[in-house]
């Protein structure tokens, strides 16, 4: 039997990138906030999947370039710039895994953020159209938490499925998605960066073959000759589903183990590159995507939309890892800056529920601009700003100006910058 509910104002239930844009913007906005993860860490795809660098970070302020400037101050950040034929690629941050998990824990202390770990929310309770909190499942049982707010940032929408939220998945035609990626940490890297083309020959020369065609070592700031690898193209990996997901990541292990044994006999700079530990969790680039009250399209990201309630400003570029498993590759089509605006994060069929993160509403190829990282945390930073503005009004999410969101967000994500 349930326990006895509690009562927040904001419950966010996942604590990676969204999440944690989305608890903080709540909490330093005076709702009470209750953050919920699985894991036991936060930072989700950052620090459990070890997922870096952190694309389309650059460009942002608020609690990306909060946690640059703390990471930079410690020494656990860096610049990893991927080349182009022009010899001018961008520049993303990267960061040492670990030290952002420790930041993390300070900066949701800091701002009075309730936490709980090893705590899977998967269950919406829903009143008369209205999601009214979540059923959480942990060692301590069965707990509902009811919030005037709840934003689901668990990455595949599952709070907002389990409250019968109408989503998509895949490309249009036959619902593929994107294929997953395991990343691993690795020891005995070689001092220079390491790009795909050396890679690949050396795997070739190994009589070997990758299921990804462009590899990297990614190296660790702070961790002279510590690297995170990628190498690895999951297929036809359903994210909603944990028998896929767990066949998924067997395989991928066994994957990587293989790519260091290639990487080892095909060329002498990698003689010493071992394995240390596989990521904790696999990386996901495409599941649920809820369907909102604006729909986010392709032509609109190509055309650089503006919007008035315009909450986040994404500059990656379209990247479509082919779900075709015969393909190995990307596909990558250039955009202008564009806004995804605040209808993007309010499911169009129920009330009291904000999504923030790659299972916003949008089409499949704009998803594969706006589903990076850097832009999860802005996305949530407006999810959390909006949720506490509703509280203090009285008023659902929906009803928000929107505009008065964007002008208080812009605001918030300066003093989030001073204060770093």
């Amino acid at each position: 039997m349930c326990a006895t509910p509690e009562t927040v104002d904001v419950l966010v239930c996942g604590a990676g990138p969204a999440g944690l844009g989305a608890a903080l913007a709540a909490a330093r906005n005076g709702a009470r906030t209750m953050l919920l993860e699985r894991e036991s860490v936060l930072g989700g795809m950052w620090t459990t999947a070890l997922v870096m660098p952190v694309f389309d970070a650059a460009n942002k302020g608020g609690l990306c370039r909060e946690i640059h400037e703390a990471m930079t101050a410690g020494g656990w950040a860096g610049w990893w710039a991927k080349p182009d034929p022009a010899g001018a690629g961008r520049r993303e941050p990267i960061y040492h895994v670990g030290h952002m998990a420790a930041l993390f824990d300070r900066l949701v202390a800091g701002a009075g953020v309730r936490l709980q770990t090893h705590t899977i929310a998967d269950e919406a309770i829903v009143e008369d159209g209205r999601v009214v909190g979540a059923v959480a499942h942990s060692k301590s049982g069965p707990q509902p938490i009811r919030a005037a707010v709840t934003i689901d940032c668990t990455g595949d929408g599952d709070i907002a499925a389990a409250a019968g939220c109408e989503h998509r998945m895949g490309r249009d035609g036959d619902g593929a998605c994107q294929p997953a990626t395991l990343y691993a940490l690795v020891g005995g890297a070689p001092p220079e960066l390491v790009y795909p083309p050396s890679l690949l020959e050396a795997v070739g020369k190994a009589g070997g073959a990758l299921s990804y065609a462009h590899p990297y070592l990614f190296p660790q700031a702070g961790s002279p000759g510590v690297s995170l690898l990628m190498c690895t193209h999951l297929y036809h990996v359903d994210a909603t589903d944990a028998a896929s997901v767990t066949a998924a990541e067997v395989e991928g292990r066994r994957q990587i183990v293989r790519a260091i044994e290639w990487l080892r006999a095909g060329d002498d700079r990698f003689a010493s590159l071992h394995l240390i530990h596989f990521a904790g969790q696999i990386g996901i680039r495409e599941g649920r995507r809820i369907l909102g009250l604006h729909y986010l399209t392709a032509d609109e990201v190509a055309a650089g939309c503006r919007f008035d309630d315009g909450i986040c400003t994404a500059t990656f570029n379209i990247d479509i890892h082919v779900p075709d498993a015969g393909h190995r590759g990307q596909q990558l089509q250039a955009v202008p800056a564009y806004e995804i605006p605040l209808r993007c994060l309010l499911p169009a069929d129920r009330r009291g529920l904000m999504v923030a993160g790659r299972c916003i509403s949008g089409d499949a190829i704009a998803h594969a601009s706006y589903r990076v990282t850097g832009n999860a945390v802005a996305l949530g930073e407006a999810a959390g700003l909006a949720a506490a503005m509703a509280v203090r009004q009285g008023c659902d999410p929906a009803d928000l100006d929107g505009a008065e969101v964007r002008a208080a967000l812009e605001a918030y994500r300066g003093e989030a910058t001073r204060a770093a």
